[in-house]
């Protein structure tokens, strides 16, 4: 498939955590199911599940809750740096 100029994409996302109760770290788990398609003629051209973790230590914050949103913020920049990794790899060739 190669998209034109003007073709528009969209990407759907769904999410999932795992995320600890308690703990000295905290590693978070993220899974998110990417999926872009074509609005034109509706052909999807990346699909697919990527899983991402990062663990925040008490090095990083000594409060728990600071150390969790850290986590969290981790796993998802690595899963957004995976997809956007993957996506460049698959991207459809334009047309000259």
């Amino acid at each position: 498939m190669s998209p034109e100029k003007e073709d528009l994409y969209r990407t759907n996302l769904i999410v999932c955590w795992k995320q600890p109760l308690f703990g000295l770290d905290f590693t978070v788990t993220s899974t998110v199911n990417y999926v872009v398609r074509n609005l034109k003629n509706k052909d999807v051209w990346f699909d697919k599940n990527i899983t991402s973790s990062f663990t925040a230590t008490i090095s990083d914050a000594f409060a728990g809750i600071t150390r969790l949103k850290l986590a969290n913020e981790g796993s998802i920049r690595e899963n957004i740096s995976t997809f956007i990794d993957e996506m460049i790899q698959q991207a459809p060739k334009q047309k000259q």
